[in-house]
């Protein structure tokens, strides 16, 4: 007996390969890339100093 597809049917079967083409592209591990300084370069003695670097701080 061949059943028939309804729409609840097709939905479901795009969320899947959805869902499969989300997991597959989220697997490969980015990597982060970035670079060292000293921390010491970035305070200064007094407000008037210029600092030998600044600290760039990114939140997530």
């Amino acid at each position: 007996m061949k059943r028939k597809w309804e729409v609840r049917d097709i939905l479901l079967l795009l969320i899947l390969v959805a869902l499969a083409i989300d997991i597959f592209l989220k697997l490969p591990a980015r990597t982060a890339v970035a670079e060292t300084f000293e921390l010491d370069r970035c305070i200064t003695a007094q407000p008037q100093e210029k600092p030998g670097g600044f600290v760039h701080v990114v939140t997530h």
